[in-house]
């Protein structure tokens, strides 16, 4: 409305009238500023938490949600203990196009890191976590780091200071799941999409109880040892293709 205005106000006008706020943030946890793995980070704080006093809103009005993909990647610069440099990381960014949203520059690929995620819901104080991409490592199997090896051969299982020269070290078990085969026509790139849709939804009708049985185990172990509650997976590029806990659609 002119230069006097307050966006605080505006935001405790919109809590006052019962509206719904949605905050999204972007590049994530290792990036930020303080809190991101040293050197390699932006200027810029980008934590949940830090939010909310840009806004003027307060934190016991909202529920934070982190977004974690199942495999972590990187553009450019920056320690990622768990990369994967074998047909793994290679097929997996192709698949999915990991490429950087402004630089376009490829994304390096990991195996999960659950040391890492831990650490990020901790301090990015989430309530639940969704993981996008669980369709893009079908028929993969996937190795699961839960500690790191120092450079002085000392196993640790919280994140160090530096990641530099750290080795990631694996859980006994590895996970693989498959979700749906796609069409074996790929001339018309619009009905494969329609089709994968369709086998798509029968699983995001029955909840995550309705995913394959390894892909439960996964979700399952990560949430025991990341101390927290995935509420949704992604199985599918499109809207509508994120399958949801009941239990979370629920209390909602």
């Amino acid at each position: 409305k002119g230069f006097s205005e307050r966006l605080e106000h505006r935001m405790q006008e919109y809590l006052r009238n019962g509206d719904n706020i949605f905050i999204e943030g972007a590049q994530g946890t290792g990036l930020d500023v303080d809190m991101g793995t040293i050197p390699d980070q932006t200027p810029s704080h980008l934590l949940a938490g830090h939010a909310f006093p840009g806004l003027g809103l307060p934190r016991r009005l909202f529920e934070i949600v982190g977004v974690e993909k199942v495999y972590p990647t990187r553009v450019g610069q920056g320690e990622m203990p768990t990369i994967a440099k074998d047909k793994f990381g290679e097929e997996t960014a192709g698949n999915a196009g990991e490429f950087g949203a402004t630089s376009g520059r490829p994304r390096r690929v990991g195996y999960p890191d659950w040391n890492f995620v831990r650490r990020s819901i901790i301090i990015n104080d989430c309530d639940y976590v969704v993981m996008p991409r669980a369709d893009n490592v079908q028929d993969r199997e996937l190795k699961v780091c839960n500690a790191y090896e120092l450079p002085n051969g000392e196993v640790v299982s919280e994140v160090p200071l530096s990641l530099t020269g750290v080795k990631p070290v694996c859980m006994n078990r590895t996970f693989k799941w498959h979700l749906c085969n796609g069409p074996q026509d790929l001339s018309k790139p619009e009905e494969v999409d329609a089709q994968l849709k369709e086998l798509r939804s029968g699983y995001v009708n029955n909840f995550m109880e309705g995913l394959p049985e390894d892909l439960r185990d996964f979700i399952s172990e990560h949430d025991r040892f990341a101390e927290t509650i995935t509420a949704g997976v992604s199985i599918g590029p499109g809207r509508g293709e994120t399958v949801y806990d009941k239990a979370f659609t629920d209390a909602i």
